[in-house]
């Protein structure tokens, strides 16, 4: 389809269509569905194939980003093995986002960890338009994460968030090749 507006309720016809069997589906078959939306618990995970290298520029430099991702999914977690389970894909850039919300008010190290490039943004609120403008951590190369607080691949300095506040978060890495 065309690319759908989030949260959107959408109605699927069917024409012309056999199941796997050879049975006929019935003409103007309908579904309704609900497009995708960011709700408590899961990330919007969107990937943008076939771009070479490692740095994430290479990401943000593709014409198609960010307004057309060749994939996109849910996942339960800031990792991407949920979605994409091994080390078969190569040469594509990525995104996660979504919203975090802390249960204690506090101050909070963020680190990040990737293979390759990766960039970890937050924003003041729940709005994506307030999101920092550099990354509150960073891998600049390959599988060399958590390092201590201070160092500048990792938070410079732990980030205040309050108790039930929603915050919008961002990872944007690059997967170069050799698994």
């Amino acid at each position: 389809t065309s690319k759908q507006a989030e949260n959107t309720m959408y109605t699927l016809t069917v024409n012309g269509v056999k199941d796997n069997a050879g049975n006929s589906i019935a003409a103007d078959a309908k579904y309704d569905f609900l497009s995708f939306a960011l709700t408590a618990g899961y990330l919007k995970f969107e990937i943008w194939s076939n771009i070479g290298g490692t740095p994430v520029q290479n990401l943000l430099d593709d014409p198609r980003y960010p307004a057309s991702p060749d994939f996109v999914a849910a996942t339960t977690s800031f990792n991407t093995r949920p979605v994409y389970g091994d080390d078969s894909h190569e040469n594509y850039g990525g995104v996660m986002s979504g919203y975090l919300t802390p249960t204690e008010t506090d101050d909070y190290d963020f680190f990040i960890g990737s293979d390759d490039a990766s960039q970890l943004f937050i924003s003041t609120d729940e709005k994506p338009e307030n999101l920092s403008t550099l990354p509150i951590a960073e891998e600049t190369g390959c599988c060399d994460a958590f390092h201590e607080v201070g160092d500048p691949e990792t938070t410079a300095a732990p980030i205040h968030l309050e108790a039930g506040q929603k915050y919008f978060v961002k990872a944007i890495w690059k997967e170069g090749g050799g698994g």
